[in-house]
């Protein structure tokens, strides 16, 4: 059995209430094991022997989509991989700066794509930064809160990542390797 996590995009947000025994219900049905979910924002745990992660997805997509009444993404990754995310220090901060600043990650469907890269990296600044590896970008803001960026507002980042995404703060993925350990 694998250990993995779902990362479903816009869960209670814009009205889009979603409550954890709903999600437990539909990854269930799917003969997952282990059901769990992790605060409010559409993380989900759970044990599977599964190898086609590819079809998984698209399962789980499907089934939220029937038991949610809307389309949801989904981003699976090994908690092996989320525990090498949770001590990756892209930025070479100090543990200082790990606390005064805010990391975010960006899980992605692939690689991101060379132009999304160039996109992104025009619009570092000396409170936004970015880094790239495996299938997640990493976003530093310069500051305790992700709201302060300019990139926050309008629609310069949206634009720039243009690719399926979901985003986390490294904190969450930190709390859910304490809670759910490894593989």
């Amino acid at each position: 059995m694998n250990r993995l996590i779902a990362f479903l995009r816009g869960v209670n947000l814009g009205g889009r209430t979603v409550k954890g025994p709903q999600l437990i219900s539909a990854f269930s049905a799917l003969g997952l094991k282990n059901v769990a979910t992790f605060l409010a924002s559409g993380n989900v745990v759970f044990d599977t022997s599964r190898k086609n992660l590819q079809t998984l997805q698209v399962e789980i997509e499907s089934r939220l989509a029937a038991d949610l009444g809307f389309e949801t993404r989904t981003f699976l990754r090994s908690m092996n991989r989320i525990s090498e995310i949770a001590g990756a220090n892209p930025f070479g901060l100090s543990a200082k700066q790990g606390g005064e600043f805010t990391t975010h990650v960006i899980f992605l469907d692939g690689k991101a794509p060379k132009a999304m890269k160039d996109r992104m990296i025009k619009l570092r600044s000396d409170y936004d930064d970015f880094a790239f590896d495996c299938h997640e970008a990493f976003w530093l803001c310069r500051g305790p809160k992700i709201s302060e960026s300019k990139l926050f507002q309008g629609t310069s980042f949206e634009k720039a990542v243009s690719a399926p995404n979901t985003m986390r703060n490294i904190r969450t993925i930190q709390r859910l390797v304490a809670k759910f350990g490894r593989d």
